[in-house]
């Protein structure tokens, strides 16, 4: 049951999205909204640098300070506004701002989360880059629990696309969607894809397609299962895409060892292309 959702602050539109994304869900389920709000102390530190000619310390220190302070006054607005849309919104809630990774306040907040909720592009290095950082992704390193990245426009999803390939993560990542969403509305409407990459394996496609469907049917969901051949990033794409509004369902890591290596091209990929929500666990 979802009743404590950690939601992640940077004052982008983005987060705008997860913010609106969270207080729908806590609605639903009488759950509490934990906002977190981040001075990312170590980017500012790397920014400045180390050292320099003499009496440059001062003036680095200056600098730091000057950066700290004003990343602390965004922070503060940012949990006032998150404040304001969760009053406005009927929403419990709790505020919190923190110092340092972003990834690692995130992930502490929710170790006693059900679910985090970001932007598929965050922009937690607001003091020192205009540029979407690698949060997202190093949330996902380590799963506490279940994440939801949305985009930057606030469309509940009428359709789910659950990227099944018969590995753990992936039927990790459908449990725990299903445990999480099946009072939702659009979780009823659910296409089960399992993207084969050449056709020699279309008995082990079918088979893991008809335990997965039978997992989704004991929990009263109707599902559309399907079996595909392709590159498993542009065969989900073009599927979800299809079908919007939708979100995607899907464990961040493949199977084998190179589908593992430092992220998971696929998730990857989904991320890169950020126009789909996406709902992550391994």
């Amino acid at each position: 049951m979802l009743k404590r959702i950690v939601v992640g602050l940077d004052g982008s539109p983005y987060s705008k999205s997860a913010v609106n994304y969270a207080c729908n869900l806590a609605k639903n389920y009488g759950a509490t909204v934990v906002g977190i709000g981040v001075v990312d102390l170590p980017d500012i530190e790397k920014h400045i640098g180390p050292g320099g000619p003499p009496g440059s310390g001062i003036y680095a220190k200056r600098l730091k300070d000057t950066k700290v302070k004003d990343a602390l006054e965004k922070v503060k607005g940012f949990l006032v506004e998150f404040s304001k849309e969760c009053i406005e919104k009927g929403v419990s809630y709790e505020v919190n701002s923190e110092e340092g990774e972003p990834f690692e306040a995130i992930l502490e907040a929710g170790k006693t989360a059900d679910l985090i909720v970001v932007g598929i592009r965050t922009y937690y290095h607001f003091e020192t880059s205009s540029k979407p950082g690698d949060t997202l992704r190093r949330l996902l390193e380590k799963p506490v629990c279940p994440v939801l990245a949305v985009t930057d426009e606030m469309v509940m999803p009428e359709n789910v696309v659950i990227a099944f390939d018969g590995g753990y993560t992936s039927a990790r990542a459908m449990r725990s969607f299903v445990h999480l969403s099946r009072e939702l509305a659009f979780a009823s409407n659910v296409t089960l894809l399992r993207v084969s990459e050449d056709d020699e394996d279309k008995v082990t496609c079918e088979r893991d397609l008809t335990t997965a469907k039978k997992y989704l049917q004991a929990h009263n969901i109707s599902v559309n299962a399907v079996c595909k051949s392709g590159k498993p990033s542009k065969v989900i794409l073009e599927t979800a895409k299809s079908m919007k509004p939708a979100m995607v369902v899907m464990g961040s890591f493949g199977k084998g060892t190179i589908a593992k290596l430092l992220f998971g091209s696929t998730a990857n990929e989904i991320i890169e292309d950020a126009s789909l929500p996406l709902f992550v666990y391994h």
